[in-house]
C-alpha cells in the first residue's frame, strides 16, 4: 500500500510541475505610440509647444489606367472594326488582294492573320473563300495590332525566303519596321 501511495504522490508531483512549466500563451500587443514631446518653455511665460510625431505614411492607390478606345479584336490582336470582306476569285493571291485593298502587296500578312483559320498556306487560296480585310490605317496606328502584324510579316518573310523569293521577303521585313 505504501508503494502505491508513493507512486500516486510521484505522479501528482510530476503532473503539477509539468503543467506549471509552460507559461500561459498571451497575445503580444503592439508597442504604444510614443507620447507627444513637450518642449519646456524658456524664460518666457508662453505656453509649452507640443510636438506630435508625424502620422505613418498612407499608401495611395495607383491611378486607374487611362481610358482607351475599345476595339473588337481578332485573337491575333488585329483590330476588326472597320473591316471589309472579300470573296476570292480565280487566280487571286493574297499579295494581289492586298495590293488592291491597301495599294501595297506587302501587307498581305494582315489579311492572313485574321483569315488564318481559313487559309492554311499563304500561296494557296481558293475561289469563293470569304476573307476579312482589316482596316490598314487603324491597325498600323495601334501598338498591339502593329506588333501582331510585325510578327506575322517576319514569319511570312522567312517563308518567302525559304520558297526562293528574297525580294518579297525583304519587302515584308521593311514593312515590319
Amino acid at each position: 500500500m505504501k508503494k502505491i501511495s508513493m507512486l500516486i504522490l510521484t505522479i501528482a508531483v510530476c503532473f503539477a510541475f509539468g503543467s506549471c512549466a509552460t507559461p500561459p500563451q498571451t497575445e503580444i500587443a503592439p508597442p504604444p505610440a510614443p507620447p507627444p514631446v513637450v518642449i519646456p518653455p524658456a524664460s518666457d511665460p508662453e505656453p509649452p509647444v507640443v510636438v506630435t510625431p508625424p502620422p505613418p505614411p498612407v499608401q495611395e492607390e495607383p491611378p486607374p489606367p487611362p481610358v482607351t478606345e475599345q476595339y473588337r479584336r481578332h485573337s491575333s490582336g488585329i483590330i476588326l472594326d472597320g473591316s471589309r470582306t472579300y470573296t476570292v476569285v480565280r487566280l487571286d493571291t493574297l499579295s494581289n488582294i492586298a495590293r488592291r485593298m491597301y495599294q501595297d502587296g506587302a501587307y498581305y500578312p494582315l489579311i492572313y492573320l485574321v483569315s488564318s483559320e481559313i487559309i492554311r498556306d499563304v500561296d494557296r487560296i481558293y475561289p469563293n473563300t470569304v476573307l476579312t480585310i482589316p482596316d490598314l490605317a487603324v491597325n498600323m496606328a495601334d501598338p498591339t495590332a502593329k506588333a501582331a502584324f510585325n510578327r506575322a510579316a517576319l514569319d511570312c518573310a522567312a517563308l518567302e525566303t525559304s520558297r526562293g523569293r528574297p525580294g518579297t521577303a525583304e519587302l515584308l521585313r521593311q514593312r515590319a519596321r
